[in-house]
């Protein structure tokens, strides 16, 4: 996770940058336990939302990134903290 300074906020954004889990660790909860683990660190840091993209054709991902609470905005997901 990054946290990227933003201009039109008053508190910097966490950024999940990269998350990938290999296909034989895949659906064991991995990932999820790995973004929970980014959201409680940046609600504990005082940051306004958590956001990453995805690729069009991740269906699967989509679907992953929705299931944990994030809004799709185009490629662009984002959990806001407030």
């Amino acid at each position: 996770m990054v946290i990227r300074e933003r201009l039109n906020h008053s508190t910097p954004e966490a950024w999940i940058s990269d998350l990938f889990v290999a296909p034989d660790g895949r659906r064991s909860g991995l990932a999820r336990t790995l973004v929970e683990a980014c959201v409680d660190e940046a609600r504990a840091r005082g940051r306004h939302r958590v956001r990453l993209e995805c690729g069009v054709e991740r269906s699967d991902a989509h679907a992953f990134w929705t299931a944990c609470g994030f809004d799709r905005r185009g490629l662009d997901y984002q959990k806001p903290l407030g």
